[in-house]
């Protein structure tokens, strides 16, 4: 986000939102290609679920604790955390986000 203007702090959370989601999206695509499952943005919300049955996996939005896991087999593959943190830093936005990827 180069230089824009927001006339409240709402309205800047709101818009980093709309990048942390593609954050998130690569950061899954990262762990399940690692883990095998070959995912890739460009497919439809049927062949997702298709994939996701042949190789049994699950992502589990877990509120309690604030966690996004990912599962293969009933196994724990990555954590994405979902309370993230923004700060300024400098001038400059920053956010940290909390996150595993399992072996």
């Amino acid at each position: 986000m180069d230089k824009e203007h927001f006339d409240s702090f709402n309205e800047l959370r709101k818009q980093s939102y709309i990048f942390l989601k593609e954050y998130r999206e690569n950061f899954v695509k990262i762990v399940l290609n690692k883990h095998g499952v070959k995912y890739h943005e460009g497919l439809s919300r049927r062949e997702k679920a298709d994939l996701f049955d042949k190789f049994i996996v699950g992502i589990v939005k877990d509120s309690n604790r604030g966690l996004d896991m990912i599962y293969k087999e009933g196994n724990l593959i990555g954590w994405w955390n979902r309370d993230i943190d923004l700060f300024f830093r400098k001038g400059r936005l920053m956010c940290r986000i909390d996150y595993k990827i399992f072996k």
